[in-house]
C-alpha cells in the first residue's frame, strides 16, 4: 500500500497499482496506515485540528484494502499522528502537540488509553514502530535538538527509556 494525497493504492507485486477507495469523512485527511497482514491494514483519519488536537477515527480492512469498516475515534490530543498495528487486535497511536503520547487499544480500536505521555513540550516521534507483537520502539526527539529511546517488549503495556 502507499498513500499519495487522498489516494491510497495497493498493489500485490509492486508493478500494476489500483486505486482504493478512502473511508476518511469529508475534510479529513489520512494520517497513517498500518499493515499487520497482506489483508489487515488500518487507517487513520484526522481532522478537526484545534488547539494541539485533532478528531482521529481509525478504520480497519479484513479484505486487503478493498473495504473499510470504522471501528472507532483515538483521544483527541496531538495532531495526527503514526498508527502502528502489531497483531490482529493491538494498535498503537504515536502523537504530539504540547506533550508527546503513546496511545494504545487492544481491541482493534474500539477504545483506547495511554500507554506513554511524557511531559516534553511536544517534541514528537522522529520514528515508532514495532519489530515484534511484543517489540516496539519509539524515539522522541529530533537528534540535534536531543532525543530519546523507548523500548516495549509487553506489547506496548509500559515503556522504558533505554540508556546508552
Amino acid at each position: 500500500w502507499i498513500f499519495l494525497g487522498s489516494h491510497l493504492y495497493a498493489s500485490k507485486t509492486g508493478r500494476r497499482w489500483s486505486a482504493r477507495p478512502l473511508p476518511c469523512p469529508h475534510s479529513f485527511g489520512l494520517g497513517s496506515l498500518a499493515a499487520y497482514s497482506g489483508q489487515r491494514l488500518a487507517l487513520l483519519c484526522a481532522g478537526e485540528p484545534g488547539l494541539g488536537s485533532t478528531t482521529k477515527t481509525i478504520f480497519r480492512s479484513d479484505s486487503g484494502g478493498a473495504s473499510f469498516r470504522r471501528v472507532g475515534h483515538a483521544p483527541r490530543a496531538g495532531d495526527g499522528g503514526v498508527l502502528a498495528l502489531p497483531g490482529p487486535r493491538h494498535l498503537f497511536i504515536a502523537t504530539a502537540s504540547g506533550a508527546t503520547w503513546i496511545y494504545a487499544s487492544s481491541d482493534g480500536g474500539r477504545r483506547w488509553h495511554n500507554s506513554l505521555a511524557l511531559d516534553d513540550g511536544g517534541k514528537g516521534w522522529a520514528d515508532f514502530g514495532f519489530t515484534t507483537a511484543a517489540q516496539g520502539v519509539a524515539i522522541e526527539g529530533v537528534p540535534s535538538l536531543g532525543s530519546h529511546l523507548y523500548l516495549t517488549r509487553n506489547s506496548g503495556a509500559s515503556w522504558a527509556r533505554v540508556r546508552f
